[in-house]
């Protein structure tokens, strides 16, 4: 690297005679402004212009014109263009869908759920019957 820097070394004073950017910048902006301020002559040779109401042939070599006047000689028959009366456009009604006596059945159905009571998935305990004091003593009794 420092072996090619040594071939093209730095000399002082070789680029005065190029301008520098900012006056290059400086000149740039100078001439844009020229522009700007510059008035157009407003003032136009051609005022109107004749607008053809008809194609003509264009005897250039791809006219597309030209070749059907060459295929087909006839003259083409002018077309006007005509209001038309629009038909009114009648909605149909689209048919309700059925279903099947089976499904309709499971619609009408109750559709609650039933809740869900965890502790009746237990199973109980017996309930032991307390007898009452007359029962008891009625039993003393009979023993």
């Amino acid at each position: 690297m420092k072996l090619l820097h040594r071939l093209n070394p730095y000399v002082i004073g070789d680029r005065l005679h190029e301008k520098k950017e900012l006056v290059k910048q400086a000149e740039r902006r100078l001439a844009e402004k020229e522009l700007i301020l510059k008035t157009h002559d407003y003032v136009r040779s051609e005022q109107h212009k004749i607008k053809s109401y008809r194609h003509t042939a264009n005897p250039g070599p791809n006219s597309p014109l030209l070749k059907r006047m060459i295929q087909n000689p006839q003259t083409l028959d002018k077309g006007f263009f005509s209001r038309l009366s629009l038909q009114k456009i009648k909605l149909v009604d689209r048919p309700k869908p059925s279903s099947s006596k089976q499904v309709q059945q499971i619609l009408r159905r109750d559709k609650r759920i039933k809740k869900m009571r965890p502790m009746e998935l237990h199973p109980a305990i017996d309930k032991r019957e307390i007898p009452s004091i007359e029962d008891w003593l009625a039993e003393r009794k009979r023993d």
